[in-house]
C-alpha cells in the first residue's frame, strides 16, 4: 500500500489539526480502497464529470501538489477560474498522468498526500486567516482546507461507487460533510425553490452520521433581515425584501411542511450532483412525509455542485 500517513493516535495540534485529521483519513481510506485494482478497474468511469477512478486520484494528487505550492505542468490560465475555465484548470494534472498505470499512480498518490500532510502540520492561526487566490475565488485558507476535505471525500466516494465499494459514510468525515452540506442548504433551496411563506423542511438524514435538522423558508414584503435576530434562534442567511431566505433552525417544530428522510449516501449524492432528484425517486430512496410537492422541489434543488 502507498505511503500515505494513518492519523497519529495522538491528532495533530493546532488550529489546523481538525482539516489535517479528516484529509489523512480521507486519503488512506482512497489508497485502501485502490490498493488492490487491476488496469481494467482504474479504467472505470465515474459519476464526477465522466472522469475514470484514474482521473479521479490523479485531480486529487495534482491539486494537492498545486496547493503546495508546485507549478502547473501547463499554464491554461491563472488561478480564480470559472465555470469551464474550472473544468480546464482540473483537467491539466489528469492529464499530466495520464500515461501513468495505476500502480504508478497509487505510488505517486501516496508521496504528494505525505509531503501535503508535512505541510499542513506547520499551519498557525495567522495562516489560516490569510486570504489566498484559489480555482474557487477569493478563500481563506481555512475556508480552503475545508472545501478540500469535502472534496477528496466527494472523489473518495465517487470512486467506491464505481468500483461497487461502498464505505466509510461513518465517523467524524461523513459527520463533517453533512454538517457542511445542511449549513449551505438553506441559501441554496431558498434561491431556487418557490416554497410557502414560512414553510419548514425537516431533513432526517439517517446513519450513525447522519443529523435531523430543519429549514425554515420565508418570502414575501416585510421579511425580517435575520441578522437582527439572535443567534440562539438558528442560523440565519438573508436575502432582500421580497425574496426568499432560509436558516437554519435549531430545533424542530412540531407541524413541519414537510419531512424528508434518505439515507447519508443518498442526501451526500443529491447534494453533490452525482444523483439526480428523478433517480432517487425511481429507486425508492427517499421518503416524504407532508406537503409531497414542496418535498419534491426541495430535492430536486438541493445540488450545491
Amino acid at each position: 500500500m502507498p505511503d500515505v500517513r494513518m492519523p497519529a493516535s495522538t491528532p495533530p495540534r493546532g488550529p489546523a489539526h481538525r482539516a489535517v485529521a479528516l484529509l489523512t483519513e480521507i486519503w488512506q481510506h482512497i489508497a485502501a480502497v485502490c490498493d488492490d485494482l487491476d488496469e481494467e478497474q482504474w479504467q472505470l468511469a465515474t459519476a464526477k464529470s465522466g472522469w475514470t477512478v484514474h482521473d479521479q486520484v490523479a485531480h486529487i494528487a495534482g491539486t494537492e501538489r498545486s496547493l503546495d505550492g508546485e507549478l502547473l505542468p501547463h499554464n491554461p490560465a491563472a488561478p480564480g477560474l470559472q465555470g469551464n475555465e474550472m473544468d480546464a484548470f482540473n483537467d491539466v494534472w489528469v492529464e499530466h498522468y495520464a500515461g501513468l498505470t495505476g500502480a504508478e499512480l497509487l505510488l505517486e498518490f501516496g508521496r504528494v498526500t505525505t509531503q501535503r500532510l508535512t505541510s499542513l502540520e506547520q499551519l498557525t492561526e495567522t495562516d489560516l486567516q490569510r486570504e489566498t487566490i484559489t480555482p474557487m475565488g477569493i478563500l481563506s485558507l481555512g475556508e480552503l482546507l475545508d472545501t478540500r476535505v469535502i472534496d477528496c471525500f466527494a472523489n473518495e466516494q465517487d470512486i467506491r461507487r464505481a468500483l461497487e465499494r461502498p464505505g466509510h459514510l461513518d465517523g467524524d468525515v461523513a459527520r463533517f460533510a453533512v454538517d457542511q452540506a445542511l449549513t449551505a442548504l438553506p441559501k441554496v433551496v431558498a434561491r431556487s425553490l418557490n416554497a410557502p411563506v414560512d414553510a419548514v423542511i425537516v431533513f432526517d438524514v439517517d446513519g450513525s452520521a447522519g443529523q435531523r435538522r430543519a429549514i425554515n423558508i420565508s418570502r414575501g414584503p416585510g421579511l425580517l433581515d435575520r441578522r437582527t435576530v439572535s443567534r440562539s434562534a438558528g442560523q440565519g442567511l438573508t436575502s432582500n425584501i421580497g425574496q426568499a431566505s432560509g436558516w437554519l433552525l435549531d430545533h424542530i417544530p412540531d407541524s413541519p411542511t414537510c419531512v424528508i428522510d434518505l439515507d447519508i449516501a443518498t442526501f451526500l449524492g443529491l447534494i453533490w450532483g452525482r444523483l439526480t432528484s428523478q433517480e432517487a425517486f425511481d429507486a425508492a430512496l427517499v421518503g416524504i412525509e407532508g406537503d409531497l410537492d414542496l418535498a419534491r422541489g426541495v430535492i430536486g434543488s438541493m445540488s450545491t455542485d
